[in-house]
């Protein structure tokens, strides 16, 4: 497991050049409102996987904890083919729509839609099937492209002008394509036009998994969307810019999420596996956090027009223990422990819940800062209602009470202090919390190998 883990993660890691590059150089190329319109197109992107509405995430679930061997490859091919042929169908549309508006950033967006979504189904097959080394070559293969262009585009084009790069990330997005359709092919077999009625049952089986994935994802984006309705294009670029960094923190938590939904699909209700996979996370995501202390006087010195954004970075970084949990654990016990409907149900009402709640926090204060904390807040909430009334098995203890606690207040207290004073101290703090754990963390270890 901690071989996949590591695969994961290193395709992470070059996935963060990029992620680093359109996080860091990009806005010191662009203008504030160029890379504004940039991060609105990501965010854009951050909804395509409503395209395949729900047969992609069918798929995760029928062949989750799965061997290839032990598959009716026929069944693949024709699942393969219909997704190919279903996503020309919607690329149509979308692109005589934007046609028909006059919209080229809509004309743009049709393309990678296309691209993306038959993408994701590749890595929701790989994933499931728990064929780590394909999903995170392909990842690679794609991080390198992007990157090798993304460096053309500014330091031998010199281009200010912001489509270009977005044509940059749709062209990535092909080469991973016919990455994927290479190996399939090779693995799997040809295509076949030949179709039975079972494929149209994984979009009925998806598509409560692909609306409780798109709630959380919006939870993860409401901020950025108020800030982007309620304010002008600068303030937008500041949140958005704060967004970008905490999603490079993530990268290592999405590296352990993938990888545990093959390991829980395969050893469903090991509560004892999944309490300590809990510990994990949320110890790990203490362990990230640290990078705040690095970010904010690198964002003070190079990246001087963004300095408002650090505040608001240093909000959004008290969730990340509960926004990593969430990724790695919560979302996968709902698909492995609970049915589709009730994962569905759960998390429409929470997101839901979570929008009005930043809604009111915005016409109250009409501050950003308090827009990031309200989602803060929100990823608390879901994490208490996880493990208090949804999976009671996970009930915090008196220890991990005083865990969440004590993160909550010495975080928020050392950043308010000298920077690097308040490094030294969350470190102390950081080898106590391990101390405390360290039992935990040595079983998490062995029975994980």
């Amino acid at each position: 497991m901690f071989k996949n883990i590591l695969r994961v993660t290193i395709s992470n890691i070059i996935n963060f050049g990029a992620t680093f590059l359109v996080g860091f150089i990009l806005p010191l190329v662009l203008s504030v409102e160029g890379y504004g319109y940039f991060r609105e197109y990501s965010l854009y992107l951050s909804f395509v996987f409503l395209f395949n509405f729900g047969f992609n995430d069918g798929i995760y679930i029928k062949y989750g904890g799965k061997e290839l061997e032990n598959i009716d490859k026929l069944k693949v091919r024709q699942e393969h083919s219909f997704i190919l042929l279903f996503q020309i169908f919607v690329f149509l549309v979308l692109l005589i729509l934007s046609t028909f508006l006059q919209n080229s950033v809509l004309f743009m967006f049709s393309f990678v839609v296309y691209f993306l979504s038959v993408v994701n189904y590749h890595n929701n097959f790989f994933q499931a099937i728990g064929n780590f080394k394909v999903f995170s070559d392909s990842n690679i293969w794609r991080s390198l492209f992007y990157i090798i262009f993304l460096l053309l585009g500014i330091f031998v084009f010199k281009t200010k002008n912001y489509q270009v790069y977005i044509w940059i990330n749709v062209l990535s997005y092909l080469a991973h394509l016919v990455f994927y359709e290479y190996y399939f092919r090779k693995s799997v077999g040809k295509n076949t036009l030949r179709f039975d009625k079972e494929i149209l049952q994984l979009f009925k089986l998806g598509i409560f998994i692909l609306i409780a994935n798109m709630s959380m994802t919006f939870v993860g984006n409401i901020g950025a969307w108020v800030v982007n309705y309620g304010f002008d294009i600068k303030t937008f670029a500041q949140y958005s810019f704060q967004s970008s960094i905490l999603n490079i923190i993530i990268l290592v938590a999405n590296a352990v999420g993938m990888v545990f939904y093959n390991v829980l699909a395969k050893s469903r209700e090991d509560y004892e596996k999944i309490r300590l996979l809990k510990i994990a996370s949320m110890i790990l995501a203490m362990i990230l956090s640290i990078g705040i202390f690095f970010l904010k006087p690198i964002i003070s010195i190079f990246f001087v027009d963004y300095r408002e954004s650090i505040q608001i970075l240093t909000m959004t970084f008290l969730a990340l223990p509960y926004i990593i949990v969430s990724k790695i654990l919560i979302s996968n016990l709902y698909k492995t422990l609970r049915s589709e409907r009730k994962y569905f149900i759960d998390a429409l009402f929470f997101a839901i819940l979570s929008f009005i709640f930043t809604a009111v926090i915005f016409l109250i204060f009409k501050n950003i800062y308090f827009i990031a904390l309200s989602t803060t807040i929100c990823y608390l909430i879901w994490y208490l209602y996880s493990v208090l009334i949804e999976f009671k098995e996970l009930k915090p203890d008196l220890k991990e009470i005083v865990l969440i606690t004590s993160h909550f207040v010495v975080f928020g207290l050392l950043n308010l202090i000298n920077n690097w004073v308040g490094l030294i101290f969350y470190m102390f703090y950081l080898l106590i919390i391990i101390f405390m754990y360290k039992d935990d963390i040595f079983k998490f270890i062995k029975l994980s190998k």
